[in-house]
């Protein structure tokens, strides 16, 4: 007569630590390939956000100087303290060669009647503290009333803050790159100006860079 046994207590201990073993291993990768995946689309979309603004200010500022029917002389220029013109003020001047604001402007509706800068003309990006929080933002110059408050460390006024709680811009820099026409007889340059972005999401940080072609330089 055959008795039949059941699971002595050492074999029971062993399968239920080889089943515990199991599970924290599955359960661990599970969530490492969640924590992953949550991490990959954060970044995504930090990039992707960074893109975003980084084309938003080379689709402008290659703009800068844009006067339509200008002849002889481009009321779209920016003057200097020293009287020099250029279609580029980095930083409020139009000689410094690198900074964290830029300011231009354009005919921006190709009006054969505009002479000189009208309000929605003027352009600017910068990273600025101007709500004296000791965070400085990525800031947007729109003004539809004039032009007052279009200064690269003027107040808040018209300067509108970019508005993304997940992300963080914690770099803007523009710098000018100038280049003399060799056409012979020829007064203007040629200019360009290097972006640089960075942002982040919680510890994670990106940057993206891109350099703008700048035809209408002065005149």
């Amino acid at each position: 007569m055959r008795i039949n046994r059941g699971f002595t207590l050492v074999e029971l201990i062993l399968a239920t630590f080889l089943g515990m073993l199991i599970l924290s291993v599955t359960a661990s990768t599970y969530l490492y390939s969640i924590g992953s995946s949550n991490n990959q689309l954060k970044y995504s979309a930090l990039k992707s956000e960074l893109d975003s603004l980084l084309f938003l200010m080379a689709n402008e500022v290659k703009r800068a100087g844009y006067c339509g029917n200008c002849t002889t002389t481009n009321g779209f220029m920016i003057t200097g303290a020293s009287g020099d013109k250029s279609a580029i003020a980095i930083d409020d001047s139009v000689t410094m060669t690198s900074g964290s604001c830029i300011r231009f402007a354009y005919n921006h509706d190709s009006s054969e009647s505009a002479v000189s800068i009208r309000e929605k003309d003027a352009r600017g990006f910068r990273l600025f503290d101007s709500d004296k929080d000791g965070k400085a933002e990525f800031e947007i110059y729109a003004n539809y009333g004039g032009l007052s408050n279009w200064g690269c460390s003027s107040s808040h006024t018209h300067w509108q803050d970019y508005n993304n709680h997940m992300i963080t811009i914690t770099e803007l820099s523009f710098k000018r790159n100038k280049y003399q026409s060799n056409v012979s007889g020829a007064s203007s340059s040629m200019q360009s100006i290097d972006i640089t972005i960075e942002g982040k999401i919680g510890s994670m940080k990106e940057t993206r860079a891109i350099t703008v072609s700048v035809p209408n330089v002065d005149r």
